[in-house]
């Protein structure tokens, strides 16, 4: 199945992109004044990312009530139509395809996962077909093509502010745990390099699989060679798992890591074993006082029971940045691909965004410490 897995995503895209031609006056019918304007959803909503694809989805559709109890855009309401990644790359293939060429949709949001993004991404790019991804952050994601957007920071961002605090902090050496995963290894990656280009020292790098739930043999070889400031690039239950038994075993390093700490299933599994955890996160903060953020957090809270966190967040500021620009330039995707080019300052939930000429989302960082429980922010890092 592994050797004719490129065969298949070849002929699905050739497939998608002449259906896309012969069917392109329908997709324009679709799109007239008196119809809704109709966005595609592809997110992991099962899987190993469903916890993640679940959360945006909920930030998207409070976006999309919101925006049509306003009205919609310029009259017309937003309708979404969903489809399930279940965190695979070819399931996301069949999805996007689907979407172009059964549904007609010209203009989609989509994933959390970068593996699911990227092999999306060509399809999108053949057929002109405009694709934001409200959490996808593998640096490659950043030539995956004309058409492709996110509004989550790229990890090599994320690596590179988390160094820059190392090194603010007089941190001359650290060790890292790292999953192996095209999220966690890229923002691992990011991190070394930066780190080592301003005199740090790796001391120790151990990874592990996915499936992977007996972390104290790795970090038995951390504490022996003497790690005092360890980092983890982890998704949240590996992440949980990992600092309760390091608490477990009597290691206990300064920690530092990514947002993913910061999440129920983390807090849930690790308990008292995260304080003190720094790390860095979208400016996202539930507390803020600001109009903007305040609303979106008392209506989320009103409509799904719990507060929102950064994916929920990345996920509504997708529907708002779009719904802006396609209020302006309609819903053809060349002109809103344009128009996304030229966004500046977007005030979202998730920071003021900003889109380069590679589609890539420019903002603020925050690098934020567990204390009592609590995320506590202690430095931002601006673009």
């Amino acid at each position: 199945m592994k050797q004719r897995w490129p065969l298949l995503v070849s002929i699905l895209i050739a497939g998608a992109f002449l259906f896309a031609i012969i069917h392109r006056h329908q997709a324009h019918d679709a799109y007239k004044s008196e119809n809704p304007v109709r966005i595609g959803v592809v997110l992991s909503l099962t899987g190993d990312a469903a916890n993640y694809g679940r959360r945006s989805l909920n930030g998207i559709t409070w976006a999309v009530e919101q925006l049509n109890a306003q009205g919609g855009i310029n009259g017309r309401k937003i309708e979404i139509h969903v489809e399930d990644t279940r965190s695979e790359s070819k399931d996301a293939v069949l999805a996007i395809t689907k979407l172009i060429t059964v549904d007609h949709i010209t203009i989609i949001v989509g994933d959390v996962l970068s593996s699911t993004t990227l092999a999306m991404a060509p399809i999108a790019e053949s057929n002109h077909v405009l694709l934001f991804a409200p959490g996808a952050s593998n640096p490659s994601l950043r030539d995956a093509g004309d058409f492709i957007f996110r509004d989550w920071t790229s990890d090599d961002y994320d690596g590179k502010a988390m160094a820059g605090y190392l090194v603010k902090q007089n941190i001359k050496s650290v060790g890292m745990l790292v999953q192996r995963s095209d999220y966690t290894i890229g923002v691992a990656d990011a991190l070394a390099k930066a780190f080592q280009s301003q005199n740090g020292r790796i001391i120790d790098r151990e990874e592990f699989e996915t499936s992977e739930t007996n972390f104290r043999t790795q970090l038995e070889r951390l504490k022996s060679k003497g790690v005092a400031s360890l980092y983890m690039a982890g998704l949240s239950q590996e992440t949980g798992v990992a600092l309760k038994q390091a608490a477990e075993i009597g290691y206990s390093p300064q920690w530092f890591t990514t947002l993913t700490v910061d999440t129920p299933e983390c807090a849930k599994i690790a308990g008292a074993a995260r304080n003190g955890v720094i790390f860095t996160t979208p400016a996202f903060d539930v507390t803020s006082t600001d109009p903007v953020m305040a609303r979106f957090v008392h209506g989320f809270k009103e409509r799904f029971g719990d507060e929102p966190e950064a994916v929920a967040g990345h996920g509504y500021d997708a529907i708002d940045i779009l719904a802006s620009v396609l209020a302006t330039s309609g819903t053809d995707a060349t002109r809103v691909k344009t128009a996304l080019y030229s966004v500046r300052n977007f005030p979202g939930v998730t920071g003021t965004m900003t889109f380069d000429d590679h589609g890539d989302v420019l903002k603020s960082i925050d690098i934020k410490q567990i204390k009592q429980g609590n995320p506590i922010l202690i430095d931002v890092v601006k673009p």
